[in-house]
């Protein structure tokens, strides 16, 4: 066999066609498209596989025509909208569904460009969904659009949803652009809609939505067997409190049996009136709650099996102090990994605290923390951790990654700062508030770490702002080595460059070292 014949037996097996397409570019695939039968399917799988607009369909159907908006403050055309004004042929399509096929994943981030209205036209005339194997769909409503409402919500998701559709995400990127006329009509519809999910979507894993929905039934999500992630946030009852939990809701949600990813909103002790108690939840990984009391989020978590947690995410916290919030943790030590604390402006928790570690102490029985963020807009006062503070931390955390003290709360002075460089094995990634009250003097050499795996500095701010960019450039270089990425605090660019400069010129000494080695 000659190499002609080796290069043709080759091009005969699909599944090395399919792997040179995944390595190829856009370009390269246009051209094996129209070059090579072999590539021709493969090659337009990967091009059509994933779409950020569907423009390009709808100009496959020649019946359509497509007026433009003229925006006359920026001077151009900013949205274009499609009108089916006869009727569209067999052989248009064909061509549509030719290349619908194909898409597996459509995101849709600006639906300010075109008129969303064509697609559920096109939808009731076809009479099916218009992309028959789509898997993710990911719409975003932009400040930019005209004013949306629940009818054009459902009217925007309804044409792609289909038994392939794994991953759903719609988000409203202003909740002010949202419109409830009538919540009790629209609740009906939103209601008449997820009734409809189990049907149409039955292999649903994820389910995310930013829209801001009237409360709505939560029973249709316990017919998604397979529902994996669920995001309810956006969902709002209406009363003051905000919440949009009831007992039924409640057991509704404990009851999903793949669950592994929850985001809540507005979870209150009243909202457990009712619940005499119970178990569920015995999938779940992943908690976000925002808006909540101390009674509420204790009443949650005693849903959720122990030691089973492993990222947790809690913020706009209301009327809250440390040991109402820290002890319904407890029960997740040997296995919480994760967690994100943000809290509201308080001046009472300020008044509470004598030195920052008495926020952090109930934390360090979490064991296993590899991810600490923690941030609260604190104005009146800021207490900075002491070296012995970061290596109490250090030896109750030996696995954590990532340290973000984004609280001003929080402030780190340079023995802290040196202290974290020193202590924590496994440190990756730190952001922090710095404290130079006490002057930027000299690192002796004995107190350089010898090796730390931080490569990646973030410093909030710089208290006070007077300092000499170059000498704490070098400080922070000579402290870190190692790292790849710094950020600056805000309008402080000459610091910013002083470091990637320093970062810069270890990278080309590493170079020709490299090359001397491997010669």
């Amino acid at each position: 066999m000659n190499d002609h014949s080796a290069a043709q037996f080759a091009l005969c097996i699909p599944e090395i066609c399919q792997y040179i397409c995944e390595q190829a570019t856009k370009t390269d695939l246009c051209r094996l498209a129209r070059t090579s039968r072999a590539f021709m399917e493969p090659a337009l799988g990967r091009l059509w596989e994933t779409m950020d607009s569907l423009e390009p369909l709808l100009k496959l159907i020649s019946s359509l025509d497509m007026t433009s908006e003229w925006d006359h403050e920026d001077n151009r055309f900013f949205r274009r909208t499609w009108t089916i004004p006869r009727p569209i042929r067999e052989d248009d399509w064909a061509r549509f569904d030719e290349h619908a096929r194909r898409i597996r994943i459509l995101r849709c981030i600006d639906n300010s460009i075109v008129d969303f209205d064509i697609f559920y036209n096109l939808f009731l005339q076809r009479g099916r969904p218009l992309l028959p194997l789509l898997h993710h769909l990911h719409l975003t409503h932009q400040t930019s659009a005209k004013p949306t409402g629940t009818r054009a919500m459902v009217q925007n998701l309804v044409p792609f949803l289909s038994p392939s559709l794994i991953s759903l995400n719609h988000y409203c990127e202003s909740q002010h652009q949202f419109i409830i006329v009538d919540p009790g009509a629209e609740r009906e519809e939103l209601d008449r809609f997820f009734g409809m999910l189990p049907t149409l979507c039955p292999y649903l894993r994820t389910y995310v939505s930013s829209y801001p929905h009237p409360m709505i039934s939560l029973q249709p999500f316990t017919q998604l067997s397979q529902l994996r992630s669920l995001d309810l946030r956006c969902i709002s009852s209406g009363r003051p409190s905000g919440s949009s939990f009831d007992a039924q809701a409640i057991h509704i949600l404990a009851s999903l049996q793949s669950l592994e990813t929850l985001c809540v909103r507005g979870v209150y002790g009243h909202c457990f009136d009712g619940v005499s108690g119970g178990r569920g939840f015995p999938s779940l990984r992943s908690l976000s709650i925002s808006r909540f009391d101390s009674k509420g989020l204790s009443r949650f978590l005693d849903f959720i099996p122990p030691a089973s947690l492993t990222k947790l995410t809690a913020f706009n916290m209301v009327s809250l102090t440390v040991g109402e919030v820290l002890p319904a943790l407890q029960r997740f030590t040997p296995s919480l990994k994760e967690f994100f604390w943000t809290m509201r402006p308080s001046t009472a928790l300020q008044a509470t605290l004598d030195n920052s570690l008495l926020l952090i102490e109930p934390l360090l029985d979490l064991k296993h923390l590899e991810i600490l963020h923690i941030a609260h807009m604190a104005y009146v006062r800021r207490i900075s951790f002491l070296e012995s503070h970061i290596e109490r931390m250090s030896t109750a955390w030996p696995s954590l990654r990532i340290f973000g003290a984004c609280s001003p709360l929080f402030t780190f002075d340079l023995s802290s700062l040196v202290a974290s460089a020193r202590q924590f094995p496994t440190l990756r990634s730190l952001k922090l508030h710095l404290d130079l009250q006490g002057g930027l003097a000299p690192l002796p050499v004995e107190t350089l770490p010898r090796s730390n795996s931080i490569d990646n500095l973030t410093i909030l701010s710089i208290s006070p702002p007077t300092y000499d960019p170059g000498q704490l450039g070098q400080y922070i270089f000579d402290l870190f080595p190692h790292f790849v990425y710094f950020e600056p605090p805000t309008f402080e660019s000459e610091l910013g460059r002083e470091v990637n400069e320093l970062i810069k010129r270890r990278d080309q000494a590493i170079v020709p070292e490299a090359d001397r080695s491997d010669s």
